[in-house]
């Protein structure tokens, strides 16, 4: 999921380039919605060169990469996010999720679990980051453990997908 860029990402810049910056993010939305992901690839890429200060973008063009499968480059961006969010940001669990996620992709699943963990710490009612915990226990072949950390998710009769998860686990 996108991240909206604030105007205090852009403040560095002159006047001129936050407004030819905002049009070159709103053109990358367009192309995303319109599945040109190569186009919007680059466009990223440039704009975080350019202005490489925002947390927000790098997060936005990581989503990206992830997406078309550039896992190497979707974890560059998610660190680079992380960094430079600093350790008040109130969505850095989303980011140790989404490089938990890039961490799975790529089968290094130890690592996967260390940043799945880490989003939990942060917001442990996380049903995302524990769902995938788990899968990736199971998928490290303990299953056990995997079925032992979704037990700390409060499943209620109305979550029809908790109990999904509880069928597949």
């Amino acid at each position: 999921s996108e991240m909206c860029i604030r105007d205090s990402d852009l403040a560095s810049l002159p006047e001129e380039l936050q407004k030819n910056f905002r049009k070159c993010l709103n053109r990358v939305h367009k192309m995303i919605h319109e599945e040109n992901y190569d186009d919007a690839f680059l466009i990223y890429d440039t704009l975080c060169k350019t202005a490489g200060s925002s947390p927000m973008l790098y997060y936005n063009h990581a989503g990206l990469c992830y997406q078309m499968k550039k896992f190497d480059d979707a974890l560059k961006a998610y660190k680079k996010s992380l960094e430079l969010a600093g350790a008040d940001s109130s969505w850095r669990h989303e980011i140790y999720y989404n490089i938990g996620n890039v961490y799975y992709m790529l089968n290094q699943l130890d690592k996967a679990c260390k940043y799945y963990e880490k989003a939990l710490d942060i917001f442990p009612d996380y049903q995302q980051a524990l769902e995938n915990l788990s899968f990736t226990f199971i998928r490290m072949g303990d299953t056990k453990r995997g079925i032992e950390t979704y037990k700390k998710f409060n499943v209620n009769e109305g979550n029809a997908h908790a109990h999904f998860v509880w069928a597949m686990l």
